[in-house]
């Protein structure tokens, strides 16, 4: 990894900003000129413009090229792609706030995503089904399995297992190796599907 940019203030409210996510991912990627930018992001040109100028003035976009065409060179703009952004160069109140504040945005919208599926296969008194200390999403008839185990790209599951920490740190092991087959070759026209990932040890169980 190249050296990171350390984040100001500044630059951490708009690095940290959930609605400037998709332009900061696309510039990190490939340099954009504002038209480029707005049409990738379906986004209108005017707001695209207004944006780049926040990230300018913060100085989290620059200037990565000029595109010489008749009339006034067209600027290209990028966003470095690595920055490590302090939780003290933030206003957030503790770390578990700053944490929050990135992750329940994202995982609500997975939730929003999933039901918007689950609800047009299920339809009769819908909820969760509690096996083993494993929840799953289902309606009065059963689990969902047929959804979630079937040919629909589309998994919501809360659950545990009962391991040492050996067999956790595999576990962890090769959910990071199939995440990143899957991360290495990307295609670019395809959809976008989300994922979340979290495995801890229950402090409470021991």
């Amino acid at each position: 990894m190249s050296t990171a940019h350390v984040a100001t203030a500044p630059q951490a409210k708009l690095l940290l900003a959930v609605e400037l996510r998709p332009l900061l991912n696309l510039l990190m990627r490939e340099p954009r000129t504002v038209t480029e930018a707005a049409v990738a992001l379906g986004m209108n040109v005017q707001r695209a413009h207004y944006l780049m100028g926040k990230l300018l003035k913060a100085g989290v976009a620059e200037v990565a090229a000029q595109r010489r065409r008749s009339g006034p060179p067209v600027k290209v703009y990028r966003v470095p792609p690595h920055w490590f952004i302090p939780f003290e160069s933030t206003s957030a109140e503790s770390l578990e706030a700053f944490v929050n504040a990135q992750v329940q945005p994202r995982i609500e919208k997975l939730v929003r995503e999933i039901l918007q599926v689950f609800r047009q296969r299920r339809s009769e008194q819908q909820g969760f089904w509690l096996s083993d200390g494993n929840l799953s999403l289902g309606d009065v008839h059963g689990a969902a399995q047929d959804l979630w185990e079937g040919q629909e790209p589309l998994l919501f599951t809360l659950g545990q297992v009962r391991v040492s920490r050996a067999r956790a740190t595999e576990f962890k092991r090769q959910l990071i190796a199939l995440t990143q087959e899957f991360e290495q070759a990307p295609d670019e026209q395809a959809a976008v599907y989300r994922f979340a990932v979290m495995v801890v040890r229950d402090q409470e169980t021991g």
